[in-house]
Formats: C-alpha cells, structure tokens, sequence
C-alpha cells in the first residue's frame, strides 16, 4: 500500500509541475510548406487550410497579358477558393521569373484604371466563408513578391499590403497578407 500511495504522490507532483503557468503554448500553423493567409482591419489572422490547389503559368493565346495564376480550394465544396493570378504584358513572363523589373505590383488589372495596358498587376478573391472578399479594382493593395518560381516546382511567396473596398458588400479597410505557393506545370490558356 506504502508502494501504491508513493507512487500515486509522484504521479502528482510531476502533473503539478508540467502544469505550471510558464508554460507557453505555441499554435502549429495550418500549412508550414504552402499558405495563404491574410488579416483584415488588423483583426484575426485568417489562414486558408487547402483541400487542393494549383499554381501555373498561364500562356494566354492571342491576349494583351499573360498570368501566373493560381487557385485555392478551401474544401470538398468547389464554392469556397480563393482564385487569384499576377498579370503581365505578353511575352514578359521569362522576365518576370528571371530578371524581374520590379518586385512590387500594384493591385487590378493591366488596362484598368489605375494601371496601363504594359503594366504588371495582382488580383485574388475569396469565397471561403466566412471572411467572403471580392476586393474592387479601385483597391490600393500593393504586393511584394520575395521569392519567383523559376522552374516548375519553385516556390512564388509574396506579401500584399493596403486598402480595399470590398465590391459585394461596399465596405472598406485595411488587408494584409503573405502566401507561398509552389508552381505547377505550365498550361496553354486559349
């Protein structure tokens, strides 16, 4: 019984002890390889657990840009992406990936106001609930681009930063928000 009691008072004081307040719990994030995750007016950080994805080159036949485009799914429900793409002036893609002009892109479309027809340009919208965004064209959201996926199986990892209007609902604020995103094969997009 001596034995028993012993062991059952060991037992204790060891729970005590790794049960003190000191320790800190750090929060494992949901994707460590690939993420998309961004915060609107400073609130809560959202970060999207991926059921699928892809990223890829997107060579636009007969278009004025061509894209690197990529696509979110959020869950088995194909309602809930966020689907978004870098657009460039056709025939620049090489350039954007080996010798980029600039690693910072302003938030649209070429060709749409504010930006011009030859220029370079970052979009995405979100439909996974329940932060739904579909921030408008005339948002100022400026993006970063730290790491380019110069071969299939690269990374691109970016940081976006700024204002936006949210064109479903007419609210407006701030978003921040950084993502990384591994390339896929490159497609043919007519």
């Amino acid at each position: 019984m001596k034995t028993i009691t012993k062991l059952s008072l060991l037992f204790i004081v060891m729970f005590m002890v790794a049960c003190t307040s000191d320790d800190t719990i750090t929060p494992t994030p949901i994707n460590t390889d690939v993420f998309f995750k961004y915060t609107l007016n400073g609130g809560a950080e959202k970060e999207v657990e991926f059921f699928q994805y892809e990223a890829y080159f997107g060579d636009a036949t007969g278009q004025a840009t061509d894209n690197f485009d990529f696509k979110i799914q959020g869950s088995s429900s194909f309602l809930e992406n966020i689907t978004g793409a870098f657009r460039f002036p056709d025939g620049t893609f090489s350039t954007f990936l080996s010798n980029p002009v600039s690693t910072t892109y302003l938030w649209g479309y070429p060709g749409t106001v504010p930006n011009p027809t030859n220029s370079t340009a970052l979009y995405f919208f979100d439909t996974i609930s329940p932060n739904v965004l579909y921030p408008a064209l005339d948002s100022a959201i400026t993006t970063t681009i730290t790491e380019y996926p110069s071969t299939v199986g690269d990374y691109i990892t970016f940081n976006f930063t700024g204002t936006y209007s949210d064109s479903s609902n007419n609210t407006t604020g701030t978003i921040s928000g950084s993502a990384r995103l591994k390339r896929g094969d490159d497609r043919v997009i007519n």
